[in-house]
């Protein structure tokens, strides 16, 4: 019931959390090449939407609105996947060369 929904939000929004934490540490050691900035900018852009994504869960979380905290973190946390996901392609690019 609604401790399990509490609990598996708040769970998400600590696993968001620390993925965002994750990212923008290897987005800030990502290659700088050619063509690269504004990539990265869009990167950090989206770091920064997911970021305030996770602060939203929080407080709806904070207000037992927990499936809409869930769904708030899981949106983050696909996100900034899609970001970890991008950094570790350029980083192949980059290793290939």
């Amino acid at each position: 019931g609604k401790e399990l929904a509490k609990q598996q939000a708040t769970a998400a929004i600590q696993e968001g959390q620390t993925w965002l934490t994750d990212t923008q540490a290897m987005l800030a050691k990502a290659p700088r090449g050619k063509g690269s900035a504004a990539d990265l900018a869009a990167l950090k852009t989206d770091l920064e939407g997911a970021s305030a994504s996770l602060n939203e869960a929080q407080t709806l979380l904070a207000s037992e609105n927990y499936k809409e905290a869930m769904a708030k973190a899981e949106a983050a946390k696909a996100s900034i996947n899609g970001v970890k996901t991008q950094i570790e392609g350029a980083q192949a690019k980059v290793a290939g060369k």
